[in-house]
């Protein structure tokens, strides 16, 4: 069966006409993604037909496969899914021959309006499973985190942004993708088949992608609000509008830059073709613990099961990549870090703790005393508070901020002195 081809007319984000979504009805929408349906989802993937895996070349992971396709057939919106055959040709005889998929739905768009991706790795890996290398097709691998979570994502943007009841007009054409063989298995040694294939093939076409919205792990956390974005330099823009989006639409995720360049996911396949692409993961990376998250030892083992997962916070991850999908297409100016070196009269220091719950420190210097201006904004340019606004002498000093009924999210702070400005960005979690 072909591969759905989504060759697009070029078109700037920037010089796109589309207006704004109405935003009483994407909150509506946001709305409507259901805690239900996802654990639904997800004890479906986790049980597979009654296989308890989706591991590749095994019969649970067919029946994840058709399980998807199903649902994506019954949403509203979607014109066509398609299976994208292919194989994994390093793999040990017979598997070499056995054909996996990318579940792929088409939700058109206005014609030169531009393509987005929303995906997730269909499949699981049970490595950390004794007997993994000799018994891989045969153990209980129910993947319910890793990454049944990302795939209930999928499936919930499918079913609301092509649903007309919502009247929210989404300019770009969406191609919801269940990324096939992301994970490796004992008979073959390498990962991201499915998603290579499909940046390749978008690269040989020439085919115009905005922004790949990958999730992958978002389900192991007792916080319930904090997740991980992971974007390199070309998807900056992409990474400022799911943040833009998670406050303009009270979303209320605690979104974190992850300043790792983990590339252990199906973004990594679009990086490596030159395409933007993000990753919403739980952590970045899942086996280190934080101030804010526990490493997770569950996955990739039997014990990566429903009750492991948090819905809540699935649930949340699911709303801010509809939102995010919901925001391409209209103009988009975000409020940016300033990189560019400034004389050091002032110095304006990272705030201290970041991220932070409901209080932080910042500091900053002065070489001489005079006026200044300290003040925190959201991501949209609204300034949330006035820190300092008068004469300070010259030194070093500190301002605390209190977000105190604020919601979740990146803000920015800025000090400007004697003509010159410097901002800085700071998380708050909940």
């Amino acid at each position: 069966m072909r591969l759905l081809r989504t060759t697009i007319l070029l078109a700037s984000l920037t010089a796109s006409l589309a207006a704004q979504p109405d935003p009483a009805a994407v909150r509506r929408m946001l709305d409507s993604v259901s805690a239900p349906r996802i654990t639904e989802h997800l004890r479906a993937l986790t049980e597979a037909g009654g296989h308890r895996t989706r591991v590749n070349f095994t019969a649970g992971l067919d029946s994840a496969v058709r399980y998807v396709q199903r649902q994506f057939a019954s949403f509203p919106g979607i014109t066509s899914v398609l299976l994208d055959t292919f194989f994994v040709p390093d793999a040990a005889p017979p598997y070499n021959g056995v054909p996996l998929f990318n579940v792929l739905a088409l939700r058109p768009g206005t014609a030169g309006a531009g393509t987005v991706i929303i995906g997730a790795h269909l499949d699981a890996c049970g490595n950390k499973i004794p007997g993994w290398s000799g018994a891989w097709n045969t153990l209980a691998v129910p993947g319910a985190d890793d990454n049944a979570t990302g795939v209930a994502v999928v499936l919930e943007a499918a079913r609301l942004l092509g649903d007309p009841s919502f009247g929210v007009t989404v300019t770009p054409t969406l191609l919801f993708a269940a990324f096939g063989a992301e994970e490796t298995t004992p008979v073959y040694p390498g990962w991201t088949y499915g998603s290579l294939r499909m940046a390749e093939r978008a690269k040989m076409r020439n085919d115009v992608i905005d922004a790949v919205l990958n999730t992958d792990m978002v389900g192991f956390n007792s916080n319930d609000s904090y997740l991980a974005l992971v974007a390199d330099s070309l998807s900056a823009g992409a990474a400022a509008r799911m943040e833009q989006a998670n406050l303009t639409y009270g979303v209320g995720a605690a979104l974190a830059r992850s300043p790792v360049a983990y590339t252990w996911s199906d973004h990594g396949s679009f990086w490596a073709y030159g395409y933007p692409a993000l990753c919403l993961i739980e952590s970045a990376p899942p086996t280190v613990t934080t101030p804010h998250y526990t490493a997770n030892t569950t996955f990739h083992s039997a014990w990566d099961t429903l009750g492991a997962v948090n819905v809540a916070l699935v649930r949340r991850a699911a709303q801010l990549v509809i939102a995010t999908a919901a925001s391409f297409g209209a103009p988009f100016s975000p409020v940016r870090d300033e990189a560019a070196p400034v004389p050091d009269d002032i110095v304006l220091m990272q705030n201290f703790p970041n991220p932070f719950n409901p209080s932080t420190a910042i500091p900053f210097e002065l070489r001489r005393s005079g006026h200044i201006s300290l003040t925190v904004t959201d991501l949209l340019g609204r300034t949330v508070a006035v820190l300092a606004d008068g004469s300070v002498a010259a030194g070093r000093h500190t301002v605390r901020f209190d977000a105190a009924g604020l919601p979740a999210g990146v803000y920015f702070y800025r000090l400007t002195a004697g003509g010159i400005s410097v901002t800085k960005k700071m998380l708050l979690v909940r």
